[in-house]
């Protein structure tokens, strides 16, 4: 099993940032049954694994909308709405299930079917979707069972340790938060690991209608993105994280993975067929939380000093959150970094734009009014179009080869 981080990619296209300064959101986490189900068990959770400021919950249609709410009150310069790029979780565990087979096989609930007992999942798929419909929802790949290997879990469950107590004590609450880490593909051969990729790409098509073009973890052996690959996505994000003061991270705790300092946002993996992101802007609620204005120092330096686009990192937990007024603060960071990031004259792109951009010079991105086209680059597109609307002007034009901005199909 090799834990190499080098990559031999080349590069297929760039853009003018200083034309069209790019704003990704990348948030990862979504419709993970995972922390803290209800206030209630708080008291009860703190005795196993310790208190802490905040605790990430299972979203609820009243949040999801709240942030669609935020996000529809922006445009970007095309005049388009910004939209996260929601990285999902396609399970959790069925907790019945696997105290039948007394722990010696993992079994799971499909998002797709809801959500264990104890965790209020009322209409979020439904709100997932109608986010999608609203034009600032676009769902990715993020994992089958959330920053757990079920191998180890299931073992770990069977141990006579503090630790064995501690997964069996959370087991009977319906949750799987350890307070340390089984990264998801320990423990599994790449033939294992290939056989859930697989599943959870099949379900993620069957909840959304369509094939993920973008995946992520922290967890991933290089061997991981082959798989993801082979499944079906052209993207793998993640490759390195820039910190807002400029110093680039890779998540040293994790050694298995495959990250790389040294990667470049949109280099294309030539053997694998598929284009490696980065992350460059950290917008997370720890500590005092990062503001607007932090968040929109280190968008400005990506465009400037590293003629980068900003890939922003929101985690689930900014907007989905015990307490509560966690998420009331950041939404109002998000509102005002928006206002910053429009007032600007940004563009607001999902990944799986950004990449094709990288991969081809041109994306298309369904909207709810036609389909956005942006070509950035001096390239051939897939077909002759015709006549199309230029965004934001509203002329009609016909696309050139050498032509570059951002059309309405």
């Amino acid at each position: 099993m090799s834990k190499t981080t080098k990559m031999k990619t080349v590069r297929k296209f760039d853009f003018d940032i200083d034309r069209f300064p790019a704003v990704v959101f990348e948030s990862d986490d979504w419709g993970s049954a995972q922390n803290l189900p209800n206030w209630e068990q708080k008291e009860a959770f703190d005795k196993i694994v310790g208190s802490r400021p905040y605790y990430p919950k299972l979203e609820s249609r009243k949040e999801m909308l709240a942030l669609f709410s935020v996000l529809e009150k922006h445009r970007g310069a095309d005049g388009l709405k910004p939209v996260f790029t929601a990285f999902t979780c396609m399970g959790n565990p069925d907790y019945k299930a696997i105290r039948a087979n007394d722990f010696t096989e993992y079994k799971d609930i499909s998002v797709e079917h809801g959500f264990p007992p104890g965790w209020d999942g009322t209409d979020v798929v439904k709100t997932w979707k109608e986010g999608i419909s609203r034009d600032v929802w676009h769902p990715e790949y993020h994992a089958f069972f959330h920053h757990i290997s079920a191998k180890l879990w299931l073992k770990l469950m069977k141990e006579d340790s503090l630790k064995g107590k501690q997964a069996r004590a959370l087991f009977e609450m319906n949750n799987f938060s350890l307070p340390y880490h089984l990264p998801e593909y320990d423990g599994y051969t790449e033939a294992e690991a290939e056989a859930f990729i697989k599943e959870g790409f099949a379900r993620f098509e069957r909840l959304f209608g369509y094939r993920p073009s973008a995946a992520v973890t922290s967890d991933a052996y290089p061997w991981t993105i082959r798989l993801w690959a082979e499944a079906g996505a052209t993207t793998a994000c993640l490759t390195n994280f820039r910190l807002n003061n400029g110093e680039i991270v890779y998540y040293t705790t994790k050694p298995w993975n495959f990250q790389d300092p040294a990667a470049r946002c949109g280099d294309y993996d030539v053997e694998k067929n598929i284009v490696y992101m980065t992350r460059n802007v950290w917008f997370e609620p720890h500590d005092a939380g990062t503001s607007a204005e932090e968040a929109f120092a280190a968008c400005e330096n990506n465009f400037s000093k590293y003629k980068d686009p900003a890939i922003i990192q929101p985690h689930r937990i900014n907007y989905s959150v015990f307490p509560e007024s966690i998420a009331e603060k950041r939404l109002k960071e998000l509102d005002r970094l928006l206002s910053m990031l429009s007032k600007r004259g940004v563009y607001f792109l999902t990944t799986a734009e950004l990449s094709d951009i990288y991969r081809k010079g041109y994306s298309k991105r369904k909207l709810s009014n036609g389909t956005v086209l942006r070509k950035w680059a001096v390239c051939d597109l897939d077909k002759d179009y015709g006549e199309v609307t230029e965004l934001p002007s509203g002329k009609k034009v016909r696309i050139t080869r050498e032509m570059t901005g951002n059309f309405l199909l």
